[in-house]
């Protein structure tokens, strides 16, 4: 049962918003993990004078982090355990957007299909499915991040400080896999194929568009709210019931229906709308172009903030770009001073 027409951008829109606020947890995590543990020993710093900021710069860290037993000890554990609730953050964000077009493969006409070749795999013994094979390893995968992640938090846990023993190594492997999630994903969504008409075409058999002629019905024509909305109640229920789309509606058959609601809450009994302002309020595109919010699906307000994404892409590849020229001149710098002690 169809809930609300939205714009499809607006729904790749509300993902691109998760990605950001992936991006954004990255740099955050980053500016935490990127601070040099070296020089702290085990875990009181030692005889030797080891210059920790001297040794952060040539190994590109951007600080020292500063209590040594923290260093060693402590930061080992939580600064790990964030990366992996990042990642598994992102897991799940990410499976909630393969499960949202995993379901289109349960329609017999779907609207949001993979395009056939590697996402997609013919079974042996039903030649006409084309299953969505992409789908299902990117789902799996997900599954493997967010429990890899729950999985470091136990045994984090059931360790002391100090003792990182039997501990795994890190989150590396999970991270790795994390990595294989975001690729796969870009691989994924350039093989999707969006029919709009089809699209459309579902939106139209349905009755999502019956809250927006309520809306109209107040707004235009100062219809009690609650008389709109069991009016825009029985016009659904009325179409079902006789197998019509909400374009199919005889207009005299909604005057008959708004003429019973109108003598039920004592209004006056014309319709107060016209055919045209009838049909426009039960159509998805009527609505959409009708939606004042901020954020909302109306076109210009989708344009708006896809262009808001699309700058903090670039900046999200500044960043990436700055971070690596950084470690980049790091490495340069410390070869040159190995250098000057080698052949000094």
């Amino acid at each position: 049962m169809q809930a609300q027409p939205t714009a499809f951008g607006h729904w790749l829109g509300a993902y691109a918003a998760m990605l950001a606020r992936t991006a954004e947890r990255i740099r955050q995590a980053y500016a935490r993990v990127n601070l040099n543990p070296l020089g702290s020993a085990a875990p009181g710093t030692s005889s030797f004078p080891v210059d920790r900021p001297r040794l952060a710069e040539l190994l590109g860290f951007d600080g020292v982090a500063e209590n040594s037993c923290d260093a060693t000890q402590i930061s080992a554990v939580d600064l790990r355990a964030e990366a992996c609730q990042l990642a598994s953050t992102a897991a799940l964000t990410i499976g909630m957007l393969v499960a949202d077009i995993t379901q289109q493969y349960a329609q017999t006409r779907p609207w949001l299909v993979l395009e056939q070749g590697a996402q997609t795999g013919v079974s042996s013994i039903m030649l006409q499915k084309r299953n969505p094979s992409g789908l299902v390893w990117l789902r799996k995968l997900a599954s493997t991040v967010a429990g890899g992640a729950t999985l470091f938090s136990f045994q984090a846990h059931n360790v002391a400080s100090g003792m990182h023993d039997y501990k795994p190594e890190g989150p590396d492997p999970l991270l790795g896999n994390t990595e294989q999630i975001f690729n796969d994903l870009a691989v994924l969504l350039q093989s999707l194929r969006f029919d709009a008409g089809r699209a459309l075409e579902e939106v139209n058999a349905e009755y999502s568009t019956t809250t927006e002629l309520a809306d109209v019905l107040q707004r235009d024509a100062d219809v009690p709210l609650r008389a709109g909305h069991h009016f825009a109640s029985d016009l659904a229920t009325h179409g079902r019931a006789n197998q019509l789309r909400p374009g199919e509606i005889p207009y005299v058959q909604a005057q008959r229906l708004y003429a019973e609601t109108a003598a039920a809450f004592g209004l006056p009994v014309p319709f107060p709308l016209t055919e045209q302002e009838f049909r426009r309020a039960l159509s998805a595109e009527g609505m959409l172009r009708a939606s004042q919010g901020l954020g909302g699906p109306k076109p210009a307000e989708v344009a708006r903030m896809l262009i808001s994404h699309c700058e903090g892409l670039v900046a999200d590849r500044n960043w990436v770009t700055a971070a690596r020229d950084r470690l980049g001149q790091a490495a340069v710098k410390r070869d040159i001073t190995f250098a000057a002690l080698l052949y000094s």
